[in-house]
């Protein structure tokens, strides 16, 4: 019987049945060198089959005990699709997992562990029946990145919004005096980040004016930021945060005890430098925020993590932080 003519999406409750109606397992020792009866399951040799499962968390333990021969896994990987199945953001999009004709798992297992770990059931196309020389094939096409979805999605400077959505989840999930995102999110949350805050999309431009001194994903998430906050300039909240990457970027009408001019300076030497990495930048532009927001002049701006705690934003809400 071919697997083909199975309706739709199996439940959980009939999981057991048909993995038993449908599936011969081979009780083959793991180690074994019998190629030709790989630990698994006979799936019809002359035939692929597909369809669509629901694979719970105990499912997928056993699947991948079939998984025999595969590249390593990317922890990482895993982490964020536990996130998307967490959040609720797995989508059926035809992406497959796929056995071969003896039952090995050739592809999926970062999906299977996920669903594993998360102990949340999803919905896949599984195939069974594929030669077992197709996995060289695998992973071969371009991953579509975030900035792909903003362009497909007709947005303007998509790869620097993009950049930028990624550093204000960072910030929303406490990651922002890091160098990187414990993983990375998916796009639907980037896009709901995006709808949120649709006027992050202001910043980017504003931000590219002075990225001679700061880079622009930096810049545009800092600026959002800095017109969250409850300084008003003019009656504007926004002013403020507008001004300062004006003076940032333009150097005009300001001392040299104005914070802006000490931020100025030190982007500038760090342009030969190298010396401070996208953390220390941005520490150091939250530094000269404050002090131009409080009206206050010091001298040098610097941000040392040994010394001290990474700066929070002054004026910015707590439920906003």
């Amino acid at each position: 019987m071919s697997i083909e003519n199975r309706s739709t999406t199996l439940t959980s409750n009939d999981e057991q049945s048909f993995y038993n109606a449908y599936y011969k397992l081979e009780c083959v020792d793991p180690a074994s060198d019998q190629l030709d009866q790989a630990p698994g399951i006979d799936f019809w040799p002359d035939d692929i089959s597909a369809c669509v499962m629901n694979i719970t968390p105990s499912l997928a333990h056993q699947w991948l005990e079939r998984n025999i021969k595969n590249r390593s896994l990317k922890r990482r990987h895993i982490q964020e699709l536990v996130s998307v199945l967490e959040n609720g953001h797995w989508r059926l999009n035809g992406e497959s997992i796929c056995f071969s004709r003896h039952g090995e798992l050739l592809d999926g297992q970062h999906r299977l562990h996920a669903i594993a770990k998360s102990g949340v059931a999803a919905a896949a196309i599984v195939v069974f029946g594929v030669d077992n020389e197709v996995m060289r094939t695998y992973d071969q096409g371009s991953k579509r990145t975030t900035a792909d979805h903003l362009n497909i999605n007709g947005e303007k400077n998509y790869v620097s919004l993009g950049a930028t959505l990624r550093l204000l989840f960072m910030w929303k999930t406490h990651q922002f005096h890091k160098e990187g995102p414990k993983f990375t999110p998916d796009q639907e949350t980037l896009e709901n980040l995006l709808t949120q805050h649709p006027s992050v999309r202001d910043s980017v431009p504003i931000a590219k004016k002075s990225g001679r001194f700061i880079n622009v994903t930096n810049g545009a998430a800092l600026h959002f930021l800095f017109r969250q906050t409850k300084i008003v300039m003019n009656g504007d909240r926004s002013l403020a945060a507008d001004h300062f990457f004006e003076k940032l970027a333009s150097g005009e009408n300001i001392t040299k005890q104005d914070p802006v001019y000490r931020l100025r300076e030190a982007l500038l030497l760090n342009q030969t430098s190298k010396k401070l990495n996208s953390v220390q930048t941005r520490a150091m532009t939250i530094k000269a925020w404050n002090l131009f927001s409080q009206n206050r002049r010091r001298g040098r701006i610097h941000w040392d993590p040994t010394e001290e705690p990474f700066p929070k934003i002054h004026g910015l809400a707590e439920e906003a932080e």
